[in-house]
């Protein structure tokens, strides 16, 4: 029982550590895109200002039954677009997603969150390091929903889960 306790307050510890770690991080070196609203395949879409080549990749995923609402570049990643998709209510895996696509000869699709609940917004923030790009994504919409939290490194999508935190409103 006692080394149940002990590895129940060791991953505590562990968690608040990560967690402090995190927010130092956040403040001093993540990093939120800005973006402009473009009418993209017939819908509104807000994508990030560095981005030149949206609109094929909001075809390309128009045709595959994924509605695009937001769109930014994964820093450190150039062939790498994050997207916020939309799908019909008969897939399986309708409501907003967050899906990772490789830009280059083709699109293709790298990865993809399960159903964002009902998520009014996603906002994502960067951290890039030398070797991949640690991606946080807040969401919610009047209640918090949590983190999710990905990997973007050697070319591929690492899902890390979800974070059930709640970060603070910029303004």
């Amino acid at each position: 029982m006692r080394a149940k306790q002990a590895v129940l307050r060791m991953v505590g510890v562990s968690l608040a550590a990560a967690l402090i770690i995190a927010s130092c991080a956040h403040a001093a070196m993540g990093s939120q895109p800005s973006t402009r609203r473009l009418v993209l395949s017939g819908h509104e879409v807000e994508v990030d200002a560095a981005i030149d080549d949206a609109a094929p990749i909001v075809d390309v995923l128009v045709r595959r039954g994924m509605s695009v609402s937001a769109m930014w570049r994964v820093p450190g990643a150039a062939g790498v677009r994050l997207a916020v998709v939309e799908r019909p209510a008969a897939e399986t895996a309708y409501g907003p997603q967050l899906v990772a696509v490789a830009v280059g000869d083709e699109v293709r699709v790298l990865h993809e969150s399960p159903r964002l609940y009902d998520a009014d917004f996603v906002q994502p923030t960067f951290f890039a390091f030398a070797n991949r790009t640690l991606l946080l994504a807040d969401q919610g919409s009047e209640d918090a929903y949590g983190v999710l939290a990905w990997s973007v490194e050697n070319g591929g999508v690492r899902d890390l889960g979800q974070l059930q935190v709640a970060l603070p409103m910029r303004r």
